[in-house]
């Protein structure tokens, strides 16, 4: 452990901590939204796996034996929908989300149905690539994690 004079015993408030009342009802309706949002927006969404709220409070809370006990609150809020595309025979499936400390940090239930479709719309009739060298691509949702696995965080 650190010296006591190099500890920080003042933790400045990163405004994590924004409750929601929601409830089930409204939960049921805002996953309603999104996943009716991805089945109307193409005849070759053809399924669903549902679509999903949550809402997470939590308390951390640490100390060490210089005395130091400090403790803070957080919210995370989130909706997702996730459907089934079909074309000649072949099926694939996608999802869409998004996450916010906050209620009005989320998109609407109408962009993450529109998002979930267009990115499962997308898989359908994939093409075969012959070799060759290319710059490499990643889809946006794997780039943070790919680049902390590759410089080792």
């Amino acid at each position: 452990m650190a010296d006591k004079e190099l500890l920080a015993f003042d933790a400045p408030d990163l405004d994590l901590f924004h409750p929601a009342e929601v409830s089930p009802d409204e939960a049921i309706e805002l996953a309603a939204r999104a996943e009716q949002a991805a089945l109307q927006a193409d005849k070759r969404i053809t399924n669903t796996e549902g679509g999903s709220f949550n809402s997470h409070y939590g308390v951390k809370v640490f100390g060490n034996s210089h005395g130091m006990l400090q403790g803070y609150c957080s919210t995370r809020h989130s909706l997702s929908s996730c459907v089934i595309a079909e074309e000649n025979g072949d099926m694939e499936r996608d999802y869409a989300y998004t996450i916010g400390r906050a209620m009005s940090d989320l998109q609407t239930p109408e962009w993450v149905g529109a998002d979930c479709a267009r990115r499962t719309l997308s898989r359908l009739s994939p093409r075969k690539l012959s070799t060759m060298k290319a710059r490499s691509f990643l889809p946006m949702k794997w780039q943070p994690g790919f680049l902390a696995i590759w410089w080792g965080r």
